[in-house]
């Protein structure tokens, strides 16, 4: 199968797949840090939390923006 595409195929499968991983993964720190959000009986730090989510989110927009490159 990798010798149906060329070299700049390959290398932008490569991006769009990096990219996707790195979307699951903001995904999941995003999911774990609003799940320790709704957890009720801990005493928790917001900003510690708040920064987790925004991480999480501007990793998220980031690799889009890759993908969106990559699709151009």
């Amino acid at each position: 199968m990798v010798l149906l595409f060329g070299l700049e195929e390959r290398r932008k499968i490569m991006y769009f797949l990096l990219s996707l991983s790195l979307i699951i993964f903001c995904l999941a720190v995003l999911i774990f840090a609003l799940y320790r959000i709704g957890k009720r009986g801990e005493r928790q730090s917001w900003i510690a939390l708040t920064k987790r989510a925004t991480l999480a989110l501007t990793l998220m927009s980031v690799s889009l923006i890759i993908v969106a490159l990559l699709k151009i």
